[in-house]
């Protein structure tokens, strides 16, 4: 009877109700920065049952192996760009740092992308260090893009008031126009970093530690 029920579960996926008993703080819904108006907005779907992006109903099971080591994120289609500028109207502490950055005309930074539930890997050891021997994802994981690594960051600090890598960067996909990986990181006072970096720079400032993401 037992297995048959969670057959069920796994099933028809998990309510967000549910998934937010099994995560506790590490459970990300919706904020007050979400905004419809300003492109933040949802599909119903997201709202009701948790789901990847992928419409892969994530199960209770697997949200019971991730709880130690992710994140349950719901994140919107806005781009970073667009995260920055509304962030920025409506809160005084810096999220982003102040000032021109260099990926101010990356492409990439404009463009908005999936909506759905992430679970986000942000439990970093010498196993996913850039270099120590693991540049490949874990069964079942992805790298994650520059978009979503920051959407962690910022939701989960507005949501918690905690700063998610505030001594190292997280190293993503793609995300310059060159083919740079982007890292994002050393979320301090000043706000979050974005930096440039290519495959071989694996010796630029900071530690630096590799982002994944379930699939």
């Amino acid at each position: 009877m037992q297995t048959a029920s969670c057959s069920s579960r796994s099933v028809r996926g998990v309510r967000p109700v549910e998934a937010r008993e099994i995560m506790g703080s590490k459970y990300v819904s919706t904020l007050r920065l979400d905004d419809h108006a300003s492109g933040f907005s949802f599909d119903h779907r997201f709202l009701t049952t948790v789901m990847t992006p992928n419409n892969r109903l994530i199960s209770v099971e697997e949200l019971v192996a991730s709880r130690l080591t992710h994140l349950l994120m719901l994140i919107p289609r806005g781009s970073i760009f667009g995260l920055r500028k509304h962030a920025k109207k409506l809160y005084r502490t810096p999220i982003f740092r102040e000032g021109e950055q260099w990926w101010d005309n990356e492409k990439s930074a404009h463009e908005p992308g999936l909506a759905g539930w992430y679970l986000v890997r942000t439990e970093p050891s010498g196993a996913n260090i850039w270099g120590a021997g693991q540049k490949n994802p874990p069964r079942h994981e992805k790298i994650p893009s520059t978009r979503v690594m920051v959407y962690t960051m910022v939701r989960y600090f507005l949501a918690t008031g905690l700063r998610l890598a505030p001594n190292y960067y997280w190293r993503c996909a793609a995300f310059g126009a060159k083919g740079e990986k982007g890292k994002v990181g050393f979320f301090n006072r000043e706000g979050i970093d974005i930096a440039p970096g290519s495959l071989r720079d694996c010796t630029c400032y900071g530690n630096v530690v590799q982002a994944f993401a379930k699939k």
